[in-house]
Formats: structure tokens, C-alpha cells, sequence
């Protein structure tokens, strides 16, 4: 009986009486609790487990680099409650600059010598788990902010949008698409004229909301705040 090992794979068989073959594919673990962190060439066929309370960025080398060419994969997961960015150089990763999980979530990656593609994870609930969606806060100045996160509450400056008059909010997201779908509410502000009304519009990387005052003659006056939650198409 021989065995050869082929980490992490062993194959077992017999040359003078041959047997089925038996494999045993293991996958290690690559345990990270920093805010930052690089692939590694040694992390293909590993789960790359990231845990810290605060946001973590991870780098992945671009795909025409040697040791992360065309069938270079890995897991990754996040056990944290800070967001995880990963960030291909120059590649991209399905298509996007960056790919971001919450906590809980997780991804096989894929190369295919050009760019990351991404087989998604599920994610199972806990009996008593508490579900973060990653929601972040955001100020409008000159009526523009640039966000990180598709979920974002966001507080205008203090509006004097006259009554029939319309104001443009102009939201960017890198990574948010034309056909992306954007969901408002409203959820208060100083502002003490009801009477309004907000439209989205998805363009590559920018959501630009369209505020209208339906007052039929006050104009606006003071802060709105409205949740924005982008959804992938």
C-alpha cells in the first residue's frame, strides 16, 4: 500500500491490488483579527476568517500576478461586526471595484487570470441574533456627499427650497450601478413643511435625489433626513 500526499489532498491506492481511490481534501484556516490584511499566495484552498469591531480593508493582488492567476481561489468570511472591504489592485472583482461583506457574510473568490469573480455564501440566522446591516450616517454639504455604505441615513443641510421648487441631492456610491434599485423614507429633519416629496435616480456610481417642495406656498425650512437603502440589481 502507498500513500501519496498532495497538500491538502491525499490519494490512497494499492499497485499490486489496486482499491478505489479515497480523497480527502482539507481546508485550512486562516484566522485574521487585524484592520488590515493582503491575500497571500498561501491562501488559496484556505478559509480566510476576518474578525475586528471595526471596519477591516482587505487587499487581494491583482489577478495577472504570479501565484493568483487563473484558478487561484479562496473562502473568506466575516466574524466581525466592522464591515469588510475587499479591494482587487487594478482587477476587478464581479465587475466591481470592491466587494463588501457584513458581518456574517462570506464568499468563495475566484480568479480567472484577469479579474475576481465571486460565488456568494449564504448566511444562516441565530435564534436571537442580532441582524446589522452595516447602516451608516451621512451629512449633505453643498448639497453632495460620497458614502461607503449602500444602507445611509442622511441629513441635509438646513433647505430653503421654495414651494413648487425642486432641489437635487446628489448621493455617490462607488461601486452603485444604473440599474441598481434605491428605496427612500423620510425620517425627519428641523424642517416643519410635510408636504414634500423625494425621487431617486441611479446613474454609475451616483444616486441623485430630486427633493420637491409640494407646498402650495411655504417653502422648506430646515434639515430633512431621509434613509437610503441601494439595492444590487
Amino acid at each position: 500500500m502507498t500513500a501519496v500526499i498532495l497538500n491538502p489532498v491525499t490519494v490512497v491506492n494499492s499497485v499490486d491490488n489496486p482499491i478505489p481511490v479515497t480523497i480527502t481534501a482539507l481546508e485550512n484556516v486562516d484566522a485574521q483579527t487585524g484592520t488590515t490584511y493582503t491575500i497571500a499566495t498561501a491562501d488559496v484552498g484556505k478559509l480566510v476568517t476576518i474578525s475586528n469591531g471595526s471596519a477591516v480593508a482587505v487587499t487581494l493582488p491583482q489577478a495577472t500576478t504570479s501565484g493568483y492567476g487563473a484558478g487561484f481561489w479562496f473562502d473568506i468570511v466575516n466574524l466581525g461586526a466592522g464591515a469588510v472591504t475587499i479591494t482587487p489592485t487594478t482587477s476587478t472583482i464581479q465587475g466591481a471595484s470592491t466587494l463588501v461583506l457584513k458581518t456574517g457574510s462570506g464568499a468563495r473568490i475566484v480568479s480567472d487570470g484577469t479579474n475576481y469573480f465571486v460565488q456568494p455564501g449564504s448566511r444562516t440566522f441565530i435564534a436571537g441574533q442580532t441582524i446589522k446591516t452595516g447602516v451608516a450616517t451621512a451629512t449633505l454639504s453643498s448639497n453632495a456627499v460620497t458614502v461607503t455604505s449602500y444602507f445611509t441615513q442622511i441629513t441635509t443641510e438646513a433647505l430653503t427650497t421654495a414651494a413648487g421648487a425642486s432641489q437635487a441631492l446628489v448621493i455617490t456610491l462607488t461601486g452603485a450601478a444604473a440599474t441598481d434599485i434605491c428605496l427612500l423614507t423620510k425620517a425627519g429633519g428641523t424642517n416643519t413643511r410635510k408636504n414634500f416629496q423625494l425621487e431617486a435616480v441611479m446613474t454609475t456610481n451616483t444616486c441623485t435625489i430630486t427633493l420637491y417642495n409640494t407646498e402650495p406656498t411655504n417653502a422648506i425650512n430646515g434639515t430633512v433626513i431621509f434613509n437610503l437603502w441601494i439595492m444590487k440589481a
